[in-house]
């Protein structure tokens, strides 16, 4: 007798749905028609094929959140339980030589997996008994390896909220590992998708569940197939996400590779569950002859869909700086709030902006009752026409919640100016934890057109604080020397530097603050002999 399995990773590699594009974040509810199918092909040449045994353990999953009905088989497979684990089976006996197919296919109603988790769950905590295997390290998910438990350590220093810690390490993962299509043909150990922080979904999930389990939190791994609009996919697909345990609530869905923390989508069709990411989506066995199975694929029509998501979280959104000049940056801040008894993560991004500088998505997780802010750095254009003030509209979104926009002016005119490394400064200050508070600063340069040769001109820089934070140091540069200023809140202080030059004709200078630097141009004239008769006699008398 022979055996073989075939691994839940070819599971949908080659999806029939037909593509339609949507944002599946956005989705709600959806009921779609859903089947799985493969072949088995047998040669009796090397002798009488006497029976094929076929165990189907991959297949839509009833849970709270999806309804599965008119599940229908071919040929009439049978739902048995071996050791805890269900699957659908089936024997042919007497075979010969030729291709044996089989189908399962069921309707589907699902509705957005958002298990609702209404106060702190202290972290760490007790794991009972049943759970504790989703505790322990396994060939792929080495939980015991060092560099994944001072990964995990580092990442959740000093967090006493277990949703907190999951939401972390979920981010982390989400942000650092690349998604690369050349990981597709296989599963990859947590430790080598540490190191080289590459993968897809099955590499996303297997680091996030080490990096869960390498400090006391049960996951698990789960498999199925989802909806992405990624790399122009725009269908259902084979996908793999995770699922953590939380004392009280039970079994939480975290997909790191989407970036739905607490919850997944609509679209997200469980098939199978399991410690281990070696999950296999078939077994068969045979006695005689050769065996042989194609890859598994599926078909996905979504026959229902609904974009109804509540508004549980209100938004604001504001600008740094209402206008600025052009070739200005700036920083565009939402505060996101969270009005519902329970904790609820979301994306917030800009809709509408100019250059965003860095990633434009911002994960969030909102505790009851609680506010965050979040900051975007973004470049101004730079070539506009001098004569016109531009207006642009800046809008923020998240899932979650209704828009917000805010509208900036550029004004050739206008000085206020915010250097690149100073808005990314403001941005980086509030993810250290700082005070949101901000100071707003515009800048003028006073100076001479003209001077006489061998006289000391002042350079001004004059720097006004409209802002609710003081700048602790503002710096400024003028031919070499550095001077800097502490500007208070609704202050206004000075940087004076001195120029003298003796040389005749114009002399262009540059000075050098908050990132840019503005050109001063002073036209050195010759002293004629009246001037110079004057200021002999005022040193000799005095003026």
């Amino acid at each position: 007798m022979k055996r073989l399995a075939i691994p839940l990773v070819l599971l949908l590699l080659l999806p029939i749905v037909s593509a339609e594009t949507f944002d599946p974040r956005e989705v709600s509810y959806m009921e779609a028609s859903y089947k799985e199918y493969g072949t088995l092909t047998a040669n009796t040449n090397s002798g009488q094929v006497q029976y094929i045994k076929l165990s189907l353990l991959s297949f839509p999953r009833a849970s709270e959140f999806m309804e599965v009905s008119d599940i229908k088989t071919t040929p009439a497979l049978k739902l048995t339980e071996k050791d805890g684990i269900k699957s659908y089976t089936y024997q042919w006996a007497d075979v010969t030589s030729g291709n044996y197919d089989f189908e399962l296919s069921a309707q589907i109603k699902n509705s957005q997996n958002f298990p609702k988790i209404y106060k702190k769950v202290k972290f760490p905590f007790d794991v009972p008994a049943d759970i504790a295997v989703y505790t322990k390290p396994t060939k792929k998910t080495e939980s015991d390896d060092i560099a994944i438990k001072k990964t995990a350590n580092g990442l959740i220093l000093g967090e006493t909220d277990a949703y907190k810690a999951v939401f972390k390490l979920a981010d982390w993962v989400h942000n650092n590992v690349i998604y690369d299509t050349k990981y597709w043909d296989d599963t990859y150990s947590a430790t080598y998708v540490l190191e080289t922080k590459r993968g897809v979904c099955d590499e996303f999930s297997n680091l996030f569940i080490a990096l869960a389990r390498s400090v006391g939190i049960p996951a698990r791994y789960v498999v199925g197939s989802a909806y992405t609009n990624a790399q122009d996919i725009n269908d259902f697909q084979y996908h793999a996400w995770a699922e953590v345990w939380l004392p009280e609530y039970g079994w939480i869905p975290i997909d790191p590779t989407f970036g739905e923390y607490g919850w997944v989508d609509p679209t997200h069709i469980v098939t199978a569950i399991s410690p281990a990411v070696e999950t296999m989506s078939i077994s068969y066995n045979w006695k005689g002859g050769t065996v042989t199975a194609s890859d598994m694929k599926t078909n996905v029509q979504i026959t229902k869909k609904e974009n109804n998501l509540p508004n549980n979280i209100n938004s604001k959104i504001w600008l740094e700086d209402d206008r600025v000049k052009p070739d200005s940056y700036n920083v565009v801040w939402a505060e996101l709030s969270n009005p519902a008894d329970f904790y609820i993560s979301t994306d917030a991004w800009l809709a509408k902006s100019t250059e965003i500088i860095g990633e434009n998505a911002q994960s969030v997780l909102l505790a009851p009752g609680e506010k965050k802010t979040v900051g975007w750095v973004i470049k101004v254009p730079r070539d506009l026409e001098k004569n016109y003030i531009y207006t642009y509209t800046i809008e923020s979104d998240s899932i979650f919640s209704q828009s917000t926009a805010v509208k900036l002016e550029v004004d050739p005119r206008s000085s206020n100016y915010v250097g690149l490394a100073a808005a990314q400064n403001l941005v980086s200050d509030l993810k250290a934890g700082g005070s949101i508070g901000q100071a707003r600063l515009s800048v003028s340069v006073e100076y001479p057109k003209m001077l006489y040769s061998g006289d000391l001109g002042s350079i001004i820089l004059k720097i006004e604080n409209s802002g609710t934070a003081p700048k602790e140091s503002f710096e400024a540069c003028f031919i070499g020397q550095c001077k800097t200023v502490y500007v208070g809140i609704n202050s206004v202080a000075n940087i004076n530097f001195t120029v003298l030059e003796n040389s005749l004709g114009a002399h262009e200078y540059e000075v050098i603050y908050m990132g840019q630097s503005q050109n001063v141009q002073i036209n050195i004239q010759a002293k004629t002999f009246f001037i110079k008769l004057r200021e002999f006699f005022e040193k000799l008398f005095g003026k």
